[in-house]
């Protein structure tokens, strides 16, 4: 078990897991960027009942879902900068709000920008 607190899945957005884990035991994907990385397995091949869709284990023998899968081809989870931003950001209790980027900065004036425009394009039509 790691010490870091369980994090949320950005995916699925049921699963709960350690942030060391290569692929969400839910859907299979990538934590950090998102990356199908396993073919979906419902039932435990040896026990044929269906996994935990929020834990990912078998409820009898309590094996988890997707735990052969190696590392991600964006660095996750051997980089340990990814696997404190998950931690600060997707904790499942004590997470930090993401700041905005100025991607989004920029796109929420050229939106606003493109509204106010229209507005007075639509007053200058109407008169």
């Amino acid at each position: 078990m790691s010490e870091f607190p369980f994090i949320k899945c950005l995916g699925c957005e049921e699963a709960v897991f350690d942030p060391t884990r290569a692929a969400c035991p839910g859907c299979g994907r990538c934590p950090h960027c998102g990356k199908k990385r396993a073919q979906e397995v419902k039932s435990c091949p040896e026990c044929n009942l269906p996994y935990c869709t929020c834990c990912g284990r078998c409820p009898q023998c309590l094996e988890l879902r997707y735990t052969d899968i190696g590392p991600c081809e964006c660095g996750h989870p051997n980089d340990e900068l990814i696997i404190e931003k998950l931690v600060r950001y997707e904790a499942v209790v004590g997470a930090e709000k993401r700041p905005a980027s100025i991607g989004c900065i920029v796109a929420s004036i050229t939106l606003t920008a493109l509204f106010i425009w229209g507005l007075v394009s639509l007053k200058a039509w109407l008169h």
